[in-house]
């Protein structure tokens, strides 16, 4: 036996063959475009699918719009990369960008699913793809992967096949899977080369028919670059992700392709080579797992010298182990192998802590690897999953076989779904949903036994048709989701299976699928969602994940499926039909003739909607407003989490509780992720493969690590899929658990859920792939193991009085997210404004605005994030306060929800003073929308008007310019009043006159007012501290800020306690016009005479304080309340004639004490 051990570390587990180990350099985008020679260069590290470099036409031909930051996948530098969703094809113009006759192709490809090595046959996957095409004449070169890796030329110049193709290939020994490696392809008028990771492997001659084309100048608009575009018979099946695609315009020498691999190389590069590569999994079956104490040795044979290659070949290899213990205990034994990639299995792993399993063939090294086995005591918790049904939907209860919900009764007869369904007391449905085979419904049904607990009901019963029976089980939840599974007995052959079913009028103003639809004939139909579909390349149909057709303000009916089960259809035929005009909708699991297999068993759910009421106070949130500390704002999105990780609620020992010191009570949103961890989550690695959601997004996520002295450490950390379908939800809701729990968690608002989508896992080995009856392989669609993990969140955040979040795009699912108290849509529109900045009023059609952003349509409060800056923050900047104008007057029209997060400060927070000071957001305030109302109309209809009237009796109309052009637009109030008199303009402080009820004003392009009557002065402004004001402290500041009831009279007011370093200020701003003189008073109390009480504010353009605007008042505190006084005239000259607002600012000094502010006063003098 040889001593010599090799220890193998990769994140505790890893493989480790020739290429393993290296970790690459980190290059600026604009290093990367420096390369002499350079025609294109996308890079990805932007975040777009756009080319970085180019001497042609830098922009896709197909995916421009398309942002790589709503998806996730990191490159091999730390970096985005690019991996194409089903239905994809990323292509560019050629004309510029690569010669058709000389070249270099350098890229840098991942296989993210699978190792290369595993012998299996994948078929063809399409990598990259140039053609060039004059006329009739063309040359076209592939490179792509069929077991080994494979570089073509052809041209359209006889002969086109055999002799007539230039191939180089080589294969990829060594590189394992999820492992980066890069591939550079040359081609001259002589000959094609192949090099790996800098390594020369093949150089092949071209045909002697290369001459033919050597004059082809291609034509713009037939030549292109495909970058993972399909051909052959690829459908993007396979995970394989694509990063820094170069083209050149010559072929690069031997010693240039190794020299420009090893600059990129930081380390790794004397990695040892090894026999077999091992990683250790922990073992999560999901549902069906309840131990978790088996771990699996994952053993790759593929690098095997040529004598144990044969014994492994005859399955006749002995590789001995020994697994040692954290207590120091060992187990000892020997594994037969005979496959390359072999799998060997231990079970009593229950100690947490670290292990080490050390493998050895005879006569050769070796091989030590450490893993860490995480605490799991969090599994089969429990959490959130009792048999209670949640205040929310106290309606809930069981009648025989009539179900009654929250504002929905469904009554169900003999069959599997209700016969009549009621919303606010109206019928639902025109035809309940009906089961047909080959042409006739399923009628003759018998009810077996109903088996009831207190927060669901199942169904039971069976059916007959011609030549067979049906049996079904139908549960429904106390939110009114319907689950039904009907399994086919006796083995009929159909030809067609169909569910169908009639929406009534009232509620099919919108078919979401779940993007809102839109055509002329009303009638749509769809593709099961699969391989040769997407909602992002040009001209491709949308997925469809769901039927719903549904109404504002009155509801819906909605069809999801958890996935295509037994179902037999052509997957370039439609499944799904919805025709909003009738209500009539359909799904064909069956469409050729065929035998069913005794026990096949078909899924479906519906939910009638809406599932809850709106949340309370859902409007008039501030959301993102940084000049009031009682506005709501995201906490941890940017890593600084408080927790233990990123997307991990469990929060740290210190951090947490720092994090929480100076929050206001209800404020903070945190963030968190539905189905991802990052890699510095012990269980993220110790799972990986047993959790991992294939074709999964990955994100690189910064993590603030506390350190000891309170400071923190930024570190980047790649994110890690995980299914739901696993054990992740029970730790997700214990950290929820513990984190709300915490004596800190006053401040925590909402909690929730960043990529909360729906999307399908094929699994095997926690059961979300599987094989049907007639063996097909299943994928299973996430939305109903997320739909687990929020249904499990809103049941616990609401015992804390907390609510939900969830985002995930513009794909709302009623079974999803129809539980949750809150739905951010919005960030896909920061891809569309770096096209088109005006995209929230260009762009966006008015039944988007009407559906996927309306509350009343989702059933779920509805907080809009029109991202317009997100990806170009100098859209945040005056010069650029337009875009953000023209989007302000498109949400504000439509009556919309919404946050600043990344819309320009400024004008946001002067409109949002603006409705909060009339009292707009207010629950007794009438709203009028513009395509409802007919009392106040425009003479010009690219003009809209919606306008309110609140509890005082007063108007507020809001105008909004859609069009490029500036109008004189003549309102017309005379419904309203006839009257004459003054109103004002409050955006732009302007009066209005108003003459026998009607009025005119000129209104700037892309651009909106807002005219009051009557007039509701700003000044005076009083504030008796009831909300809390915004808080500033110092770096290493211990002050905390808060609201005590120590007010004059015993009510609220603010309080400032100082500790050791004492420091820190309460702050709020105001409105002010240059010119005007401003009186400000506030009641003071310090509870140590002699130190200094302060009233102070600087002058402000928006959020930005300009410098030596400052003015301030001191006082030496007294035993008891005192005022302190500021009168100041704002001048009209230099910065203060440009300022708009005060930021006002209250503090005091000393140490271990207690200052408290009451009643503020703030006046415009006359």
């Amino acid at each position: 036996m040889m001593k010599d051990v090799l220890l193998t570390w990769a994140l505790f587990v890893g493989i480790f063959t020739l290429h393993a180990g290296f970790v690459f350099e980190t290059v600026e985008t604009a290093d990367k475009l420096k390369d002499k020679d350079l025609t294109f260069a996308v890079t990805f590290d932007r975040g777009t699918v756009n080319a970085d470099y180019a001497k042609g036409d830098p922009l896709s031909t197909t995916m421009r719009e398309v942002s790589l930051l709503l998806r996730g996948t990191i490159g091999f530098d730390g970096k985005p990369g690019f991996q194409p969703q089903p239905g994809e094809d990323l292509t560019f113009d050629a004309v510029g960008n690569a010669n058709p006759h000389q070249g270099t192709a350098i890229l840098w490809i991942c296989t993210k699913g699978y190792n290369p090595n595993d012998g299996e046959k994948r078929g063809n996957i399409a990598l990259l793809h140039l053609v060039f095409q004059q006329g009739e004449r063309q040359i076209d070169m592939r490179f792509y992967e069929c077991e080994a890796l494979y570089f073509d030329w052809r041209s359209s110049v006889p002969p086109l096949g055999g002799a007539g193709i230039g191939r180089v290939s080589c294969d990829r020994k060594g590189i394992g899977k999820d492992e980066w490696h890069q591939v550079a392809l040359t081609w001259s008028p002589k000959e094609l080369a192949i090099y790996l990771n800098g390594e020369l492997k093949e150089t092949r001659a071209l045909p002697v028919k290369v001459s033919k084309t050597a004059d082809l100048v291609p034509e713009s608009g037939k030549s292109f670059i495909g970058v993972k575009k399909r051909f052959y018979e690829d459908t993007h099946k396979y995970d394989v992700a694509l990063d820094d695609v170069k083209i050149y315009s010559r072929p690069l020498t031997m010693i240039e392709i190794r020299n420009q691999f090893l600059r990129l190389v930081k380390s790794g590069g004397n990695a040892v080579i090894q026999d077999y590569g091992v990683t250790v999994n922990g073992v999560d079956r999901g549902p069906a797992e309840k131990e978790y104490d088996m771990i699996e040795a994952e053993l790759d044979f593929s690098a095997l010298p040529e004598k144990e290659a044969q014994l492994l070949k005859e399955g006749k290899l002995e590789l001995a182990y020994e697994l040692q213990f954290p207590s120091g205990k060992t187990i000892q034994g020997k594994w037969l192998c005979g496959k390359k990639l072999d799998t060997h299995f231990l079970s009593g792993i229950t100690e947490p802590g670290n292990y080490t399993l050390t493998t050895w063939l005879d006569g050769k090294p070796k091989i030590a690897t450490p893993f860490l086995r995480p605490d799991l005591s969090f599994v089969n918790n429990g959490l959130g999953d009792e048999d209670e049904v949640p205040p929310l939907w106290k309606d809930y209860k069981v009648e025989g076989r009539t179900v009654t919900l929250w504002n929905r009764v469904y009554q169900f007869g003999k069959g599997p779904y209700p016969e009549s369904i009621t919303v606010s007391g109206q019928q639902l449905l025109d035809t309940p949903p009906i089961i047909t085979v080959d042409g006739k419904p399923v009628t003759d049904w018998q009810a077996g036994k109903t088996e009831e607990l207190r927060s669901r009901v199942t169904f039971t019963g069976t059916g007959k048709g011609n030549g067979f029976t049906l049996s079904y089980r139908t549960k429904v939840e106390y939110d009114g989701l319907i689950s039904t599974d009907f399994v086919f007995h006796d083995k009929p052959v159909i030809a067609k299976l169909t569910l169908s079913w009639q929406v009534a009028k009232p509620y099919r103003e919108f078919l979401m699928v779940p993007t809102v639809q839109e055509n002329s004939t009303g009638k749509f139909s769809y593709l099961y969602p699969g391989f040769g579909a997407s909602n992002h390349s040009v001209g491709a149909p949308p997925i469809c994940k769901q039927l719903w057709l549904v109404s504002a303000k009155k509801g819906g009916f909605c069809y999801n499926m958890p996935h295509d089960a037994n179902w037999i259809y052509d997957p370039n035929q439609p499944v799904f039909f919805a025709d909003k005009n009738t209500g009539e909708c359909s799904v064909a699991m069956v469409n050729r003739e065929v035998t069913i297999p005794e026990g096949a068993s078909y899924s479906s759910m519906f939910i009638a909607t809406p599932v809850r009421p709106l949340m309370k106070d859902w409007r008039g949130l501030r959301f993102g407003d940084v000049s009031r500390g009682d506005a709501k704002r995201y906490f941890g999105g940017g890593g600084l989490t408080g927790t233990t990780g990123v997307w991990v609620f469990e929060p740290h020992p210190t951090d947490f509780a720092a994090q929480m010191k100076n929050a206001q009570p209800k404020t903070l949103m945190v963030y968190g992720g539905a189905d991802a961890l990052t890699e510095e989550n012990a269980l993220a690695i110790y799972f990986k493969k047993y959790r991992m959601k294939p074709r999964g997004s990955q994100y690189r996520m910064p993590y603030h690590r506390p350190n000891p002295d309170g400071t923190h450490t930024i570190i980047h950390y790649n994110s890690v899929p995980v299914c739901n379908n696993t054990s992740h939800n029970d730790f997700t809701i214990h950290g929820i658990t513990q984190m709300l729990s915490h004596p800190a968690a006053s401040p925590i608002w909402c909690i929730g859920y960043d990529l909360c989508g729906s999307s399908g896992c094929s699994n095997h080995l926690h059961g979300c792939g599987f094989y049907d009856k007639f063996g097909r392989e299943i994928s299973t669609l996430s939305v109903v193991s997320k739909r687990d993990l929020v249904r499990r969140s809103v049941v616990v955040a609401h015992r804390y009085g907390v609510l939900v979040y969830c985002h995930a795009q513009r794909d709302f699912y009623p079974p999803l997210h129809g539980m949750a108290d809150v739905w951010q849509p919005g960030e896909d529109i920061s891809n569309m404004a770096l096209l088109n900045p005006y995209c929230m009023m260009d762009d966006i059609s008015d039944a988007r605005y009407r559906s996927e952003y309306n509350s009343y349509t989702l059933g779920v409060a509805v907080n809009l994030s029109p991202s317009i800056c997100q990806m170009n923050h100098a859209f945040f900047k005056p010069d650029a306060y337009p875009y953000t104008v023209a989007s302000l007057a498109m949400v504000q029209l439509y009556d919309l929800e919404y946050n600043r997060n990344y819309l320009a400060g400024k004008p946001t927070i002067r409109l949002w003073d603006i409705l909060e000071h009339y009292g707009i957001w207010k629950n007794d305030t009438e709203r009028h929308v513009f395509y409802e109302q007919q009392e106040i109309l425009s003479s010009d209809p690219e003009v809209g008007v919606t306008y309110y009237k609140n509890s005082d009796g007063r108007y507020l109309i809001f105008l909004a310019n859609r069009s490029v052009r500036s109008k004189n637009v003549t309102i017309d109030m005379t419904k309203l009043t006839k009257n004459s008199f003054e109103a004002f303009e409050e955006y732009y402080e302007n009066p209005v006159q108003v003459t026998e009820g009607k009025f005119t004003v000129k209104m700037q392009a892309r651009n909106f007012q807002v005219i009051a009557f009557p007039r509701k002065y700003f000044y005076p402004h009083e504030d008796s501290m009831n909300t809390p004001w915004g808080v500033w402290t110092p770096a290493k500041c211990d002050s905390e800020f808060t609201t005590m009831t120590k007010g004059i009279d015993g009510t609220s007011c603010l309080a400032q306690v100082l500790k050791t370093t004492g420091g820190g200020c309460f702050l709020k701003s105001f409105p002010i016009i240059p010119g005007k003189t401003y009186l400000l008073q506030i009641m003071a109390k310090h509870s140590s005479p002699g130190n200094t009480l302060a009233l102070s504010f600087t002058g402000r353009i928006g959020e930005k304080q300009q410098g030596g605007l400052h003015r301030k008042t001191e006082e030496k505190a007294g035993e008891d309340w005192q005022k302190l006084s500021l009168q100041f005239k704002i001048p009209t000259e230099g910065k203060w004639g440009e300022c708009d607002n005060l930021l006002v600012l209250l503090s005091g000094k000393g140490k271990d004490a207690l200052i408290l502010f009451d009643d503020f006063k703030m006046e415009e003098m006359e």
